[in-house]
């Protein structure tokens, strides 16, 4: 026997409070008080055990992820194309009216469910801290977050209320033309920008979840 306290594994028929003995004798009986032990083994057997809802928020953030890079690739190759065709009076008005149609309680979901979820991933692998996955996760969440998020609250919505504001009947040729110059560009420049990061979100998520080896 080696000098000094032994502990050994008990069978099924031992399971006390972490199944550990000192000597012969359980923890139990040695001073330690049994529900400080089970109190320990529950939280051990917490941290030991794999975190079910990761890949639930991961997959989630996968979905929603992709349907934010389809809506917005959608814009920028085939809406804001087709309606660039129009004259200036047609395309302002073309463009208002879906900018106010497409703030609807199905697209405002995903867009706001899509930022809580690519906030969650790296939240609910925090445990993670510090190994790459981590820090992969939270470099996702920022290319998202200032990608998306904040191109489209500091860059988009002012250029769709300025047009929301503009009234377009009572403006001259030379005023819808200057409108135009003003959104156009910098608004499909804009979407350029979402479209690229949260395309890049979205093959980030699904490699780190299919493909990722630690």
């Amino acid at each position: 026997m080696r000098h000094g306290a032994q502990f050994r594994k008990e069978g099924p028929s031992n399971q006390v409070c972490g199944h550990l003995r000192f000597g012969s004798q359980p923890l139990h009986k040695c001073g330690v008080p049994s529900n400080s032990l089970s109190l320990l083994n529950h939280s051990m057997s917490k941290i030991e055990s794999p975190m079910s809802f990761q890949p639930i928020i991961v997959a989630t953030a996968i979905l929603l992820t992709g349907i934010m890079a389809g809506i917005f690739f959608t814009w920028s190759n085939a809406v804001m194309p087709g309606i660039g065709k129009l004259d200036d009076l047609e395309f302002l008005q073309a463009f208002k009216s879906m900018n106010r149609v497409i703030l609807n309680r199905a697209f405002l979901a995903v867009f706001g469910g899509t930022m809580l979820a690519v906030f969650l991933v790296p939240v609910s692998h925090f445990m993670l801290f510090p190994k790459p996955l981590f820090w992969f996760y939270l470099c996702v969440f920022f290319v998202y977050a200032i990608g998306v998020f904040g191109v489209t609250v500091n860059g988009n919505i002012p250029l769709n209320e300025l047009l929301d504001q503009a009234n377009l009947s009572n403006m001259s040729g030379n005023e819808l033309k200057a409108l135009r110059e003003t959104i156009e560009s910098k608004w499909i420049s804009y979407n350029l920008i979402r479209t690229l990061c949260s395309t890049i979100a979205f093959a980030c998520l699904i490699y780190s979840h299919f493909f990722w080896v630690e």
